[in-house]
């Protein structure tokens, strides 16, 4: 079934950039980088141990709204998340065993923008919701063997992103703060852990 979905995308994405291309307000490209994430609201007991480095990419479509400088920008992106934290190792000893959690999600941005600056050179700065469909996750205890933990997290969740951007001809790069909304545990409702990531990202317009 998820095969089937992404495959839908990839025709969904080539028969857009086809009209794309004779739309003078209409920008496609693709993009990629690094996300650098982490959880927040941990429970009592469990302490974040560093930010947990992934990889982030896809493509986007931005229509430009004239003379205002508005724009409404989606994005479609496989995103690398997850974190690492400590939790103590129940010998009673004051000691903490370190868990390494990777969350693989494909992301759906909606991001409303405005774009300072006149013709290749611009800034631009937006905001807007981020819907992902987690596609896989699992956790190692200590570097140990790897455990699949998708059916212990929620399988959609919502996040909340602001971020810059610079414009270079057809080159971009973009610095967006990814504020994750929603808790990430299935069933336990005293765990309100949420995940959020830094991401850094090149793009590049097709046309």
């Amino acid at each position: 079934m998820k095969k089937f979905f992404l495959s839908l995308l990839l025709l969904a994405f080539i028969g857009f950039t086809g009209y794309a291309q004779d739309v003078p307000f209409i920008d496609v490209g693709l993009k990629a980088g690094a996300n650098a994430a982490n959880f927040t609201n941990l429970t009592d007991g469990v302490e974040n141990d560093g930010l947990k480095l992934g990889f982030v990419g896809g493509a986007y479509a931005r229509f430009k709204i004239p003379i205002v400088g508005l724009f409404v920008q989606p994005e479609v992106q496989f995103s690398q998340m997850g974190g690492n934290f400590t939790i103590p190792d129940g010998l009673g000893a004051g000691g903490r065993d370190e868990v390494e959690t990777r969350i693989n999600n494909l992301d759906f941005n909606l991001l409303l923008g405005q774009r300072f600056g006149v013709g290749p050179l611009g800034i631009r700065v937006n905001v807007g919701p981020t819907y992902s469909r987690v596609l896989s996750a699992d956790q190692t205890i200590d570097g140990g063997d790897e455990e699949d933990i998708q059916d212990q997290l929620k399988e959609n969740l919502w996040a909340l992103g602001l971020g810059a951007g610079l414009d270079i001809s057809k080159l971009s790069i973009d610095l967006r703060y990814q504020l994750g909304l929603t808790r990430l545990a299935e069933d336990d409702e005293n765990d309100d852990t949420r995940n959020s990531a830094i991401q850094l990202t090149l793009g590049f317009k097709l046309f």
